[in-house]
């Protein structure tokens, strides 16, 4: 050991260690750097939120195991930890006591961030939400100290107009549709794709891109090619001279379109093109190899000599498809060898396009198709043959005559090398020079298209993406069981977008629309943003059908109640077995049925049935099988069908085919099996649909899109047949959803109330109605859209989303919806709407008006109870003077608040509803930091005054009591009240309320110590953790000193 410095014995000699003062930092320094936490002052608020939470799970570890207060406390503690992600499970109490300032940290956004690959380091995930680049929901979160909670995980996203979300995207080796992006090939369709009014819209909308593509051709063919394909009947457009020109000038024009309007350049955005036989003429146009007319004149030579190759053989000629086995794509060639080498002199059979690993298309004579169709099916080679209604047999020796002609006519035309390599169809090789392509055209009409073979060309050239110019989706479907449904996208953005502004034009002249005045939101950054509300303008005029969701109200109320949701405990199910959940799912059955009688009745032919009918009948453990009830359920159905009603459902919000954990996706999967079951087992139709959401975004919306069109895919089709997707108020919008239902033809659900709270981009709802019910309508199956309002003074998105009691509104539908009002009265905001706008006839014995206080609080329906009290005492007192009601009026409410003051279940009840706000103003601030101006001004004296007020109300009325046991006066119980809210407002100044949630929970331990050590076996209100450290410390505190010291002192 080396001997002390001389400054070093200076520094020693002045410390004093029997007076040394311990720092203990080290753990605080370790969590500020790991969680980069750019402010000291959040660790100590994280420390002393966990200190509070660990002392009260001790004082409640203290309480006797016995009580159910103590189970009820725990189990509220837990759940609420648990969904701030604080805790991992629900089970253990204890671990509660193990919380930690880094479970905390843990939820902060940059550190969710990282979790979903959305950032390398911590630091750089501070940086973009501090730049604005991050949303959770439909908010831009600017604060790195906002706590996600654990249903908010997975809203976790991208603002839309993010541009370093590509480069995340790369670095989480993840592709994006931008059109800068390489490794792409574009695909061009052949015959097979028209229909009749295919491009109409891209003429009406870009008259200097797409209407000069169709003219040109028009001018070309010296004949209105434009007005056959818009308006021309779909038989003659079918015919070869006609087909092939009308697909090749409409698949141009959707290029001519994108690239003159959004600038897009084909030689920097695809490494390949490729066309399907027809579609290869289109593809050298595209790449400025050949000109649109010759293509058009070309083309249309094509047709008329395919025609006249074997007219002399009209009904001798065939062409068949070929559903092959992948293992025996090589082999079938050898077979079809060996098949013509035995057919007889004159009949022919050849290969003709080889699509892909999984079909083959055969064509030559007709004897010859058919005999080889049945040799090959006997032989195993393929699984079924389909016949092809077409005009000849193309790509066989059949058309050598075809050849002949486009071998003279070819030689005419001028032909460039091309600016992207042009697969051909022959070779499955790009063209080597110019001087290759008119050989290989004139090949092509006879020999063998290798679109397979091409397609694996592009994978050997790492291609990873395809892009589908032109009408239907005949390539798309090719492409589906070769690739991820990611990688192929039909039409891409800009043509849609065109369609969409087309179909405004014809909405406009069809209707008229008007919107609410603007309102002003505020989100929890303090941004004040401008929503708009959709409102029809004459809503007398609407002609769909109104419904309800699940429950009635007055049914629910009578006795015995009448619903369709009872259900039991896990444990009861499983103890008591199977019997006992299928008794359950008949008692629900037959009130089904009563309900549709009812709604029959009040003129209700529309409605959402309930997800529990059958009780756990999905669960692993206590699952069963509903044939039980098959006769139950077809007598519902027979009835819905003798009534015209629609019946619909809605499998619950944990129903997600994009989830990361295949379990979710394998519970998802069944509980839609048993939906469609259900109503299938009812003999329902198409119009009775299961609506489900998308679900979580999980920090990469375009790759979750991706998992559900994979899941999709593999459903069942009695699922597939009543599956359809809803837009949601935080992850997907209508703009997200809509280009996945129109892929997939999933019809939307259009909600307008998520809309107005996430619009995503649509900037004109209205112009895309017609868009959305086409996709219901091409299915067969009636419009449905869900509509519903905000509560009065609703501002925060929390407040927004919560459901009003009734609506007043009514959205700019078309006629042929059917609208589901989703609202907390169910059916009573449909008889009001009825009222209101002179609908349908109202039974005045079934309606409830609704007179009471709506506020952004959630919980219970006081405007009903007071509707009923107001209707009881018309009823009963009609002849009295308004006076006189008025008065009558008043000892009712006098009535009714003796009852609260002398029950204690009531009292209690009533208190945690008051304090239930004030805790999720506790879960707020852990939420986020930066408001706590405004979480101050909702726990400020003048906002609590009402609680303050019947409280006071309560002592009153209880003085008055002991006085005289009479019915006080009103005039007594008012003089009372207002004497007790002064002298509650003067002890509100000399006791201010609580600054910060932190001291309202430290301050509350020392209130729950003391009952904890004195309780013992009394029982305590049954309220929830967070009413008990909240109402002691603002509204009762007052009153219990009262209650202990006769004389009041403050």
């Amino acid at each position: 050991m080396r001997q002390l410095k001389h400054h070093e014995q200076k520094l020693l000699k002045k410390v004093d260690f029997l007076q040394w003062k311990k720092e203990d930092s080290l753990r605080e320094i370790k969590v500020v750097r790991k969680y980069f936490l750019q402010q000291r002052e959040d660790y100590h608020k994280y420390n002393k939120l966990v200190g509070n939470i660990i002392s009260l799970a001790n004082k409640i570890s203290l309480l006797d195991n016995r009580d159910p207060f103590r189970a009820q406390q725990e189990k509220a503690l837990l759940e609420k930890l648990y969904n701030m992600g604080i805790v991992n499970a629900t089970t253990k109490f204890s671990d509660c006591r193990k919380v930690t300032v880094s479970a905390f940290c843990r939820r902060r956004l940059p550190i969710v961030m990282c979790r979903l690959k959305m950032a390398e380091t911590v630091k750089e995930a501070v940086t973009f939400v501090e730049q604005g680049h991050i949303r959770v929901g439909p908010q831009t979160v600017t604060d790195p100290a906002f706590l996600v909670t654990r249903t908010m995980e997975d809203y976790v996203t991208w603002v839309d107009t993010s541009k370093i979300k590509r480069k995340i995207m790369k670095y989480n080796d993840k592709s994006t549709a931008g059109i800068e992006r390489a490794h792409r090939a574009i695909l061009f369709p052949g015959q097979g794709s028209q229909y009749v009014g295919m491009g109409k819209d891209l003429y009406n909308l870009y008259p200097r891109s797409a209407k000069l593509v169709f003219d040109e051709a028009d001018e070309a063919l010296k004949y209105g090619l434009s007005a056959l394909i818009f308006e021309g009947k779909q038989e003659k457009l079918k015919l070869t001279e006609n087909a092939q020109p009308a697909i090749l000038t409409t698949s141009l024009a959707m290029l001519s379109v994108l690239e003159i309007e959004f600038g897009f350049d084909i030689a920097k955005a695809c490494n390949q093109v490729l066309g399907h036989s027809l579609g290869e003429y289109t593809a050298l146009v595209a790449t400025k190899s050949m000109s649109l007319t010759d293509a058009v004149q070309l083309v249309r030579l094509r047709g008329e000599a395919m025609t006249r190759a074997v007219a002399d053989k009209q009904g001798n000629t065939a062409m068949s498809a070929l559903v092959v086995r992948k293992d025996k794509l090589i082999e079938l060639e050898k077979a079809l060898e060996e098949i013509q080498t035995e057919l007889p002199p004159g009949e022919l059979v050849q290969v003709a396009n080889i699509n892909s690993s999984f079909q083959v298309v055969i064509s030559g004579t007709t004897k010859g198709v058919d005999q080889a169709s049945r040799t090959l099916q006997q032989r195993r080679f393929a699984a079924r043959a389909v016949d092809l209604p077409v005009s000849a047999p193309f790509h066989c020796p059949l058309m050598r005559p075809a050849a002949d002609v486009m071998e003279e006519a070819i030689k005419k035309v001028e032909i460039k090398k091309p600016c992207v390599d042009v697969v051909s169809n022959v070779t499955a090789k790009p063209y080597a020079n110019a001087e290759e392509i008119p050989q290989l055209l004139v090949q092509q009409i006879m020999a063998t298209v290798q679109w397979e073979r091409s397609i694996n060309y592009c994978k050997g050239q790492d291609v990873d993406e395809f892009l589908c110019f032109g009408p239907g989706k005949v390539l798309a479907n090719l492409l589906k069981k070769e690739y991820p449904l990611d990688k192929i996208t039909i039409n891409i953005t800009p043509v849609k977008t065109a369609t969409a502004v087309n179909l405004k034009l014809s909405m406009i002249l069809k209707q008229e629309i008007t919107t609410v005045t603007t309102e002003v939101q505020t989100t929890t950054q303090n941004r004040a943003v401008d929503v708009s509300r959709y409102v029809h303008k004459n809503p007398r005029e609407f002609k769909g059908r109104l419904g309800y969701a699940c429950l009635n109200t007055v049914l629910r109320k009578e006795k015995p109640s009448v619903f369709c949701s009872r259900t039991c405990r896990l444990s009861n199910a499983l103890s008591k077995g199977v019997e006992y959940l299928q008794e359950l799912s008949l008692q629900n059955i037959a009130d089904l049925k009563k309900l549709i009688q009812w709604n029959e009745e009040n003129n209700i032919k529309f409605m959402r049935i309930s997800s529990d009918i059958f009780p756990f009948a999905t669960h692993e453990k206590a699952g069963y099988d509903i044939d039980f009830a098959k006769d139950a359920l077809a007598e519902i159905g027979a009835l819905a069908r003798k009534y015209n009603h629609r019946l619909t459902t809605h499998p619950g919000q944990f129903n997600q085919l994009v989830s990361l954990t295949p379990k979710v996706i394998v519970n998802t999967i069944r509980e839609l099996k048993h939906h469609a079951k259900m109503m299938d087992l009812m003999g329902l139709d198409k119009d009775s649909i299961m609506i489900i959401h998308m679900g979580g975004v999980y920090g990469d919306k375009e790759a979750a899109i991706a998992r559900f069109e994979q899941e999709y895919v593999n459903l069942p089709e009695n699922v597939k047949r009543r599956l359809v997707l809803e837009n949601d108020e935080l992850g997907y919008s209508v703009s997200d959803l809509l280009p996945v239902c129109q892929k997939l033809s999933i019809p939307l659900v259009l909600d307008w109330h998520h809309h107005y709270i996430n619009p995503g981009t649509v900037t004109d709802l209205v112009s895309l109605l017609p868009t959305i019910n086409k996709i219901w309508t091409d299915k067969g199956i009636k419009p449905k859209q869900h509509y519903s309002e905000s509560r009065r003074g609703a501002k925060t998105i929390m407040e927004l989303r919560a459901h009003s009691d009734r609506v007043k509104n009514l959205p700019p539908t078309t006629d042929d919806v059917d609208l589901m009002i989703e609202a907390k009265d169910k059916e009573q905001a449909v008889l009001e709407l009825y009222k209101l706008y002179d609908l349908q006839p109202v039974n005045e014995e079934s309606y409830i008006p609704s007179k009471g206080i709506e506020t952004t609080q959630t919980k219970g329906r006081k405007s009903n109870k007071k509707a009923v009290a107001d209707k009881k005492l018309k009823e009963e007192d009609g002849d009295l003077s308004e006076e006189e009601q008025e008065a009558a009026q008043d000892e009712i409410e006098v009535e009714q608040s003796k009852i609260i003051a002398e029950s204690s279940a009531t009292r209690r009840s009533r208190r945690s509803i008051k304090t239930e706000l004030i805790m999720n103003d506790v879960e707020d601030k852990s939420m986020t930091k930066k408001t706590p101006k405004r979480k101050r001004k909702q726990l400020a004296p003048a906002d609590v005054e009402p609680a303050v007020t019947e409280e006071a109300s309560d002592i009153a009325i209880n003085k008055s009591q002991k006085k005289n046991r009479k019915q006080p006066s009103p005039k007594i119980i008012e003089e009372e009240v207002n004497d007790e809210k002064k002298k509650t407002s003067k002890r509100n100044r000399k006791n201010p309320l609580p600054k910060n949630t932190e001291t309202i929970v430290d301050e509350a331990m020392n209130e729950i110590a003391k009952k904890a050590s004195k309780r013992k076996h009394k029982q305590m209100p049954t309220d929830d953790i967070a009413s008990e450290l909240v109402i002691e410390e603002i509204s009762n505190e007052p009153q219990k000193k009262k209650k202990k010291n006769k004389t009041k002192k403050d």
